[in-house]
């Protein structure tokens, strides 16, 4: 599965505005989408953007296993890092324009290029 740098903003976005308070990844499926239909393909898509947030440091989670059920996890809140980075890319002009930028490259980089990219785009917005 390739990373979906949309599902990683709105999860964060999501996150933010939902925490505090327990927020399990059933929790983020249903806040992103709605149609039960989708909901246990959109279960693993969460599930794996979740863990990338886990392995990049942008969000606190407690790891819920039982047998015979999905991994889960309960997100406790977003870290610095994650704040600093949903700052980065919050505002929806923004945004677009990092997308646009990283489709001309074949549309795949890293996070903290993203983050990077994003910083100099709002730079740029403000004359700096």
């Amino acid at each position: 599965m390739q990373r979906d740098y949309n599902l990683i903003r709105d999860i964060l976005l999501k996150c933010e505005e939902k925490l505090p308070g327990r927020i399990g990844v059933e929790n983020v499926v249903r806040f992103l989408e709605p149609d039960e239909e989708k909901f246990d393909e959109m279960y693993d898509k969460c599930l794996y953007h979740i863990e990338l947030l886990v392995d990049q440091g942008f969000i606190d989670v407690t790891p819920l296993r039982a047998i015979g059920k999905k991994p889960n996890y309960i997100i406790h809140r977003l870290t610095s890092a994650g704040c600093d980075y949903l700052d980065s890319i919050r505002d929806d002009k923004i945004w677009r324009k990092v997308l646009s930028k990283i489709s001309k490259v074949g549309g795949s980089t890293t996070l903290d290029i993203i983050a990077e990219l994003a910083k100099t785009l709002a730079k740029s917005a403000l004359g700096l």
